[in-house]
């Protein structure tokens, strides 16, 4: 194994000297080429140098004249000369300082690869302190294998027995489930029982309460009616159905139990009653005592028509008189306003008839106007315009329904309105507008900008149009193709000096005639 392991290594490190001596080989063809443009470049630097030193010395010559007051003064024969000097001497020190930085950088280059084989050779051990470690590591995983494949037996077993609790989990909850699904089956039934049982009770109550509320109501009108209950007496507090009788407490309000108390705080005396109707009320049930109720109620009416008979109105005279009055003066007021609301209804059918001859006057005017008007603004070249049309809904009642308005360009057939482009949608508003104008035409008219959608064409035109008007016209406009055939031009700036709005003035048709006159 250590001999198989060994000749990868081998090979790995017969692999990586090759890349190096490939490197060094390229790194010597570069030192060849750089070191060939450097002695190219001394070369041409001698000549540069040569060249200098031949128009330095011409120069010196032609200033020698310039320079020979300096010379005197400084006590020598010739100062560029001295220059000259100096700046070969400077230049030779930095001939030799180039040289020393040149041995370094050589130097420099020498350390650098030298370390870099140094670096080499540490690399190969680095390798073969990790080939021997990763044996360490594969032995090592080999045991942790065998110690995970224990562990894992260990954790089936585990895992066999965790399945086996939990299916005897489950099985004790679905026995469990259904127990509880009985109880609440159970709970459900008395649940059942408890709803009937309450509104058995509820209804009970109610019908109780019903009988307890006659009794008090009947306790009542005997009341309203002064008709005089025989009651027992008792030793019981009565105010419960004081408070019944004086409207202290309304019936409907009162709950079971002040029902209850106001009832039993007073007891009829039934012993008067005839033997005939103690039956009947011993046998009958409450929802049959409705009969015994009538028989008193026709009892009752047929004594009242007695007693009134017995007792006639002696004013009846009178009241008839005063309601007679009263019948004539609402009479005489119903033919006021009979007559005030034919009054009105003919003045309603003059407004009506002047506003609808009004209409139609105003219309037709517009109608007849509309088409010419549109035809000469989508006239061009000569060529004719379109067509427009106004039409009533309803002719007969003109305010039942609207106005339809339909434009044909010219080169095309009858749109709804709203399918046209939007230049010939305002072309055909223009039209209306003008026609509009023309029944009581205003001394000025104000076009903001209407122009917008207009193409050139269309713009000629409606310049061309408004020239023949007889009105004035304020046109705001950004096209100059609109404003260039006004009178005047006006236009507003912003003054940044005065921080306010400044105002220009431009009398274009007086320039005109001042340059036709020139």
């Amino acid at each position: 194994a250590e001999q198989a392991a060994s000749e990868p290594q081998q090979q790995q490190r017969a692999e990586v000297l090759d890349v190096q001596a490939q490197e060094l080989q390229n790194l010597s063809k570069n030192i060849e080429e750089v070191g060939a443009r450097l002695e190219q470049g001394e070369s041409a630097k001698e000549k540069l140098r040569s060249e200098k030193e031949s128009l330095e010395a011409e120069l010196l010559k032609l200033g020698r004249a310039h320079f020979q007051k300096l010379n005197s003064e400084l006590g020598v024969e010739d100062i560029r000369e001295v220059m000259l000097r100096e700046e070969r001497q400077k230049q030779k020190f930095q001939s030799e300082v180039e040289q020393y930085e040149d041995f370094l950088r050589r130097n420099r280059a020498e350390e650098t690869r030298a370390e870099q084989r140094f670096r080499s050779t540490q690399r190969m051990d680095e390798l073969e302190r990790d080939l021997e470690q990763y044996r360490r590591d594969i032995r090592f995983a080999e045991n942790r294998a065998q110690d995970l494949e224990g562990l894992q037996r260990v954790a089936a077993e585990k895992v066999q027995a965790a399945l086996d609790r939990h299916k005897q989990a489950v099985e004790n909850k679905e026995q469990s489930d259904a127990e509880c699904k009985e109880a609440k089956s159970d709970i459900q039934q008395m649940k059942a029982q408890a709803e009937e049982a309450k509104k058995r009770l509820k209804k009970q109550n109610d019908k109780v309460k019903m009988l307890f509320s006659i009794i008090c109501t009947i306790f009542f009108e005997c009341r309203e009616r002064h008709v005089e209950l025989p009651l027992l007496e008792t030793d019981g507090d009565k105010t419960p159905m004081e408070r019944v009788l004086t409207r202290e407490q309304d019936v409907e309000d009162m709950g079971l139990k002040d029902l209850e108390a106001a009832v039993r705080s007073v007891q009829v005396d039934f012993s008067h009653l005839p033997e005939e109707k103690k039956e009947l009320a011993a046998e009958d049930r409450l929802i049959d005592s409705k009969t015994v109720e009538a028989e008193y109620a026709e009892q009752v009416t047929e004594l009242t028509r007695e007693l009134e008979n017995l007792n006639p109105n002696m004013r009846a005279m009178e009241q008839c008189e005063v309601e007679e009055s009263k019948l004539q003066d609402i009479r005489q007021q119903a033919d006021v306003a009979s007559i005030e609301s034919q009054r009105i209804l003919r003045e309603f059918e003059a407004v009506k008839a002047d506003r609808v001859s009004r209409f139609m006057k105003c219309f037709k005017h517009i109608e007849e106007r509309i088409n010419p008007y549109y035809s000469e603004l989508t006239s061009y070249d000569g060529f004719a315009g379109g067509s427009a049309y106004l039409d009533l809904d309803d002719p007969e009642e003109p305010y039942n329904g609207g106005i339809t308005f339909t434009a044909c360009p010219p080169g095309k057939r009858f749109f709804p309105m709203e399918l046209l482009s939007g230049g010939e949608r305002s072309m055909a508003s223009m039209a209306l507008l003008f026609a509009m104008h023309s029944f009581q035409p205003p001394p000025f008219m104000i076009l903001d900008e209407v122009d917008a959608p207009f193409d050139k064409k269309n713009t000629s035109s409606l310049v061309n149009y408004l020239k023949k008007m007889d009105f004035q016209c304020v046109v705001i406009s950004l096209k100059d193709t609109f404003f260039a055939h006004s009178d005047s031009i006006v236009g507003v700036f912003k003054d940044r000096s005065a921080q306010t709005s400044g105002i220009l003035s431009l009398p274009l048709q007086r320039l005109g005639k001042l340059a036709e006159a020139g």
